[in-house]
């Protein structure tokens, strides 16, 4: 079994290091490439909920807005982006009030954050995004 890459934490990075090593600690409990693949899915399936999102504000659909800023939420907040999981909690927020005036500025925040958090998980091994 490969060693384990772990985050410094001095180093600036989107991740939260506490979040990841629990994440290293079930890729040790489920074996090997688990934690590639859930990665994996996460830079995969990002990029279009980000478009759902843009196309949601472009178009006025508050749900829209709300359904596609929840699932990035939850799936960010579960691999320690915590940045971006509160950009998407704010821009779910604005859709569940009823309204996407003003998103447009959130949401090019949160593809700014989303493509730091791509950034630092190509640095794990394995990971083809």
């Amino acid at each position: 079994m490969r060693s384990a890459t772990r985050l410094d934490p001095r180093r600036p990075t989107p991740l939260d290091p506490h979040r990841f090593e629990m994440l290293l600690e079930l890729e040790q409990e489920s074996g090997e490439g688990f934690l590639a693949q859930v990665l994996g899915l996460y830079i995969a399936g990002a990029p279009r909920l980000l478009r759902e999102m843009r196309q949601a504000i472009a178009s006025g659909s508050a749900e829209g807005l709300a359904v596609a800023a929840h699932s990035l939420k939850s799936s960010s907040g579960n691999l320690g982006a915590t940045e971006l999981a509160g950009l998407c909690r704010d821009l779910e927020a604005m859709g569940r009030g009823g309204y996407t005036e003003g998103a447009l500025e959130l949401w090019q925040d949160a593809v700014g954050a989303f493509a730091e958090v791509r950034f630092a998980i190509r640095e794990w091994p394995g990971i083809a995004a």
